[in-house]
């Protein structure tokens, strides 16, 4: 892989570590968030590419989402923000999905996709062994 990698979610603090993290390995990193989102420290930098839009936007996603290798989506509308508006959150973490894997399999087939998702879908899983396999039944404690 030599293409830049997509970090969706990417100024938040996970998509910042993976941004340093793929920095250190050469790569080239594409930051994708919101536009009113803290982008210091990645504005500017050697091999960071900011793109600032919305997930739901199939523009600039599809945009984004050109001659990448991979892309770590990490975009969503977390507890309690989720909570509170049911249409916006399942505008953002579904539509949103499903406008990057169209963009890819336009724009990028070949490449790469790592979707994070909460365990919280899984329910309470406290008291079972771990790994929870992806065959568990779906008993999500929140939107």
């Amino acid at each position: 892989m030599k293409g830049p990698v997509l970090i969706t979610g990417g100024s938040g603090s996970l998509g910042r570590q993976l941004a340093e993290r793929f920095g250190e390995a050469e790569r080239t990193v594409r930051v994708f968030d919101l536009p009113f989102m803290d982008f210091s420290g990645l504005e500017g930098r050697p091999g960071i590419q900011v793109v600032k839009g919305d997930i739901t936007d199939k523009e600039i996603v599809a945009a984004s989402v050109a001659r990448v290798d991979a892309v770590v989506h990490l975009a969503a509308l977390l507890p309690p923000n989720s909570e509170r508006d049911r249409a916006k959150t399942f505008a953002v973490n579904i539509g949103g999905t499903e406008n990057i894997v169209a963009a890819m399999e336009e724009a990028s087939p070949d490449a790469t996709l790592v979707f994070t998702s909460s365990i919280s879908t899984y329910g309470d899983t406290s008291a079972e062994s771990a790994p929870i396999p992806t065959s568990h039944p779906q008993r999500a404690i929140d939107i």
